[in-house]
């Protein structure tokens, strides 16, 4: 009898979010470092985000996300059908909330959302926890937050401006179709780690970030290395708007890294999409979410390969 065929690894569709606002030297982007006792990504340092939820896809958010919303050129802007397209927006801010304590809302002149965080402080972390559990749904929570306050309160997915979509290679144990979104951090929400998954949290400029990595300071997965070499791109005064502004216009390509396999050296190379030994023969994912785009459309970043030399992730461009 032969050898039986690998089990093919479940590519699971995932959502997260990066976090920025405008810093005294420039654009900020929040990073958190994950518990180091965690399965997957121990001790890195990422954006908030995480995997998409079934009840993220229900029907019934829409009536919690404020007229402007509109699932179907949501959709189309994530190149999925509307069931899909709203639970990795629901995703992304669900997670934004149970990992870092903002919620991102339409139209909060009262502040009505940070009274309530400051007042019923105990009431906020208790909602965290049941939605990190799966103990609750958006929809229960924002319906309680609703009674709280005594008006409705919409989610804010147009604040979610689509910007990168990195595919875990088809070597890993587990795999995810992660949509990566920039938005804007609401002015009077601070940022709370949830001390589970998360355990720390800090705003720093892309190159700080870039520079504590170098140092030892902080890990970083490639997906994380390489949208940060992105965003130093945007500095000086307008630097969110033009970012958010770009997000919107620019195309987003699929980035599944490929393994370069080099025995006899001790570097471990990651293929992009873009760079010459590439191959887009086998550029499918599993048939879960279609053929990656052209390899003429390189990640944003420029990069064509990342490179591991003695521990460290490092960027290359053809």
């Amino acid at each position: 009898m032969g050898d039986e065929p690998d089990k093919q690894v479940e590519v699971r569709d995932a959502a997260t979010v990066v976090l920025v606002r405008d810093g005294e030297c420039g654009l900020e982007v929040l990073l958190m470092r994950r518990h180091r006792g965690h399965v997957f990504m121990a001790d890195r340092w990422v954006f908030p985000g995480g995997r998409v939820d079934a009840r993220d896809r229900d029907v019934s958010i829409e009536a919690y996300c404020g007229v402007g919303w509109e699932a179907e050129r949501a959709a189309q802007r994530l190149e999925e059908d509307e069931a899909a397209a709203r639970g990795v927006f629901v995703a992304a801010l669900r997670e934004v909330f149970e990992e870092t304590g903002i919620l991102l809302v339409r139209d909060d002149p009262s502040r009505m959302v940070q009274k309530l965080i400051e007042r019923k402080a105990s009431w906020w972390e208790a909602w965290r926890r049941k939605l990190d559990e799966g103990s609750a749904s958006m929809v229960e929570f924002l319906a309680a937050l609703g009674e709280e306050v005594g008006t409705r309160v919409c989610l804010d997915p147009a604040a979610l401006r689509y910007y990168a979509r990195w595919v875990t290679p088809d070597f890993e144990v587990r795999r995810y179709d992660t949509r990566f979104f920039v938005a804007r951090a609401p002015a009077g929400q601070a940022m709370q780690a949830d001390a589970r998954e998360l355990v720390e949290g800090r705003w720093f400029t892309p190159a700080d970030a870039i520079e504590a990595y170098r140092s030892g300071e902080i890990l970083l997965a490639p997906p994380t290395l390489c949208v940060l070499e992105d965003l130093q791109q945007y500095t000086g005064e307008g630097a969110v708007e033009a970012l958010l502004a770009d997000a919107d216009r620019l195309p987003v390509p699929a980035i599944m890294p490929q393994l370069l396999a080099r025995p006899e050296e001790e570097e471990v190379v990651l293929l992009l999409p873009g760079d010459v030994e590439y191959s887009n023969e086998i550029n499918m994912l599993g048939g879960c979410v279609g053929a990656v785009r052209s390899i003429e459309t390189k990640e944003r970043s420029g990069v064509t390969r990342v490179v591991q030399r003695e521990g460290q992730w490092w960027t290359e461009r053809a």
